[in-house]
C-alpha cells in the first residue's frame, strides 16, 4: 500500500475544518479536550500540529506551546484567542526536547498521518 506524505494529509484537513462540516466537527472536539485538559497540572505543556484546534486552550499551566511541521499562517493562530504561538518547526518523528520535560502533550490527529 502507497503512503501519503505527512504533510499532504495535515494540509487537507486544515482546509476541510475550515468547512461547515469542519468546522462542527473542531467545535466537538474542542469542547472535549477542553474537559480532558482543564484539571492536568504542571508547568510545561505542548500541543503538536494542527494549530486549527487550541488543545490547550482550558488547561492552566503557564507555560503552553504549539509546534507545527510547517511555520502556519499568522491569521489562523492569532485568530484563536490565547492560543500560544508556534515556538519551534520540527519533524513530528524527531521531538526536540528533553526527556521529562513536559508534563502535557497533546497530538490532535497527529499519529492518523504518521509516517
Amino acid at each position: 500500500m502507497e503512503r501519503m506524505s505527512s504533510e499532504k494529509p495535515i494540509i487537507a484537513l486544515g482546509s476541510w475544518l475550515e468547512t461547515p462540516a469542519g468546522r462542527y466537527v473542531r467545535a466537538w472536539e474542542q469542547a472535549r479536550l477542553d474537559i480532558l485538559t482543564a484539571d492536568i497540572f504542571g508547568f510545561n505543556a505542548m500541543q503538536i500540529g494542527l494549530p486549527q484546534i487550541d488543545a490547550l486552550r482550558a488547561n492552566r499551566m503557564t507555560g503552553k506551546w504549539l509546534t507545527d511541521t510547517l511555520a502556519p499562517d499568522t491569521s489562523v493562530v492569532n485568530g484563536q484567542g490565547g492560543q500560544p504561538p508556534v515556538v519551534v518547526v520540527h519533524d513530528f518523528a524527531e521531538l526536540p526536547f528533553a526527556s521529562a520535560s513536559l508534563d502535557l502533550v497533546v497530538l490532535p490527529h497527529v499519529l492518523e498521518f504518521a509516517a
